[in-house]
């Protein structure tokens, strides 16, 4: 095999669901194996385990070395252990995940300037930057300012005292802040955590007559079904969007339903204040449900709801899976000429902009039959593998 054999992905932490940038080095590390390269994973700040914890995940029939070290144990006994299980693995590259809030819980990482460079040292490395920092685009606030001041200091650093081979991050526009900072970075796109199937959800009419007395099954022409999955960010114009659904729904002869799922407290408070604000609008939060279950979601909906703004959109697992699921994503703040990157061309078909002059058409013109995206997670892995067997080759060419 030419290029490279084996790849450590290290991140923050691994806890299934509650760690977003751990479900996505699992997945990561299921499709290096099958592949065709030998992965390890490692959690080097894992607030979910109270001890080392050394096991192993499946996929493929291959079993794939895992370990987790707790947030507890101080750093540079971190930095041995970690160092020892390296040295164990004897990887050809170390890729690590990073994201400020993965290693502090206020996003204040400084510490990892000190012992994750010297536990990267000894072997050939790249860094993906799943976010930079706070303070720019449409997160603007004084308090973000300040810990995004500290934030960019740690990132910009850790790329100079790391020097990684290449750097990755998700879209277009983060790759913009970084080429002001001097550093140039290759876009990676996201996939999403949530694997894409073409089942129904007969549960969700079940559900929202439950919940509203609405018959969707005889009279499913008859709505709109919104979706709104994962997070929601408080300084979020909701109201903007849901106010313009109203309004087109009524003068299309539409019932509309917002249905939100997920386990967030600010989706509850959201819920319930736009009850009081538009009671010609059906509300229904349905809280945590499996993979299966919001797969099904997606293909029971007609529309996708985003908090994110438009030129952040590319950082969303949660806007990508939708995509993937050829759920077309209503976006209604940011910046619409923020570059956003998207793997496929036909993504970006999917993105409705709220406050285009073509809103109301695309929402009326919406097909009903769906262009799913099952293979994203191979693609994104395979332009990894592309990349970095290349480097690899350019090392080895005789001079």
């Amino acid at each position: 095999m030419t290029g490279f054999r084996s790849i450590v992905l290290l991140c923050g932490g691994l806890q299934e669901i509650e760690d977003g940038v751990g479900d996505h080095c699992r997945l990561l590390a299921g499709e290096f194996v099958r592949l065709g390269r030998e992965c390890f994973l490692m959690s080097l700040n894992d607030r979910k385990v109270d001890s080392v914890v050394e096991t192993s995940i499946a996929s493929n029939g291959i079993s794939i070395p895992l370990v987790r070290l707790p947030h507890a144990i101080p750093v540079f006994q971190r930095l041995k252990i970690a160092a020892r299980f390296l040295s164990q693995w004897r990887p050809d590259i170390v890729s690590l995940q990073f994201v400020c809030y993965g290693f502090h819980e206020k996003g204040l990482a400084w510490r990892e300037w000190f012992w994750l460079p010297a536990l990267l040292a000894p072997y050939r490395s790249t860094l993906m930057l799943h976010e930079l920092w706070l303070g720019f685009g449409s997160f603007r606030s004084i308090k973000y300012s300040i810990v995004g001041a500290v934030q960019r200091l740690v990132v910009l650093e850790l790329v100079r005292r790391i020097r990684p081979a290449v750097i990755f991050t998700t879209n277009g526009y983060y790759r913009g802040i970084l080429a002001k900072n001097k550093i140039a970075a290759r876009i990676l796109p996201l996939f999403g955590h949530i694997p894409v199937t073409s089942r129904s959800a007969p549960w969700l009419a079940e559900t929202i007559f439950r919940e509203c007395g609405i018959d969707i099954l005889s009279e499913r022409r008859d709505h709109w079904l919104f979706g709104l999955f994962g997070e929601v960010f408080e300084i979020w114009p909701a109201a903007e969007v849901i106010e313009k659904i109203a309004i087109l729904s009524k003068k299309h002869g539409k019932r509309p339903l917002v249905i939100f799922v997920g386990r967030s407290q600010r989706a509850a408070a959201f819920v319930r204040r736009l009850k009081e604000q538009f009671r010609e609008i059906a509300f229904i939060a349905l809280g945590s449900r499996t993979e299966v279950e919001i797969s099904e979601f997606f293909n029971g909906v007609d529309f996708g709801l985003t908090s994110y703004p438009f030129e952040f959109l590319g950082k969303s697992g949660t806007v990508a899976a939708m995509v993937e699921h050829g759920l077309p994503v209503i976006c209604n703040w940011g910046d619409p000429s923020g570059e956003t990157k998207w793997l496929h061309e036909e993504f970006r078909k999917l993105i409705i902009w709220a406050r285009g002059a073509d809103f109301e058409s695309r929402l009326t013109g919406v097909s009903a039959i769906r262009n799913r995206f099952a293979d994203t997670l191979s693609r994104v892995v395979t332009m990894y593998i592309d990349d970095m067997d290349s480097m690899q080759r350019r090392i080895s060419k005789p001079s």
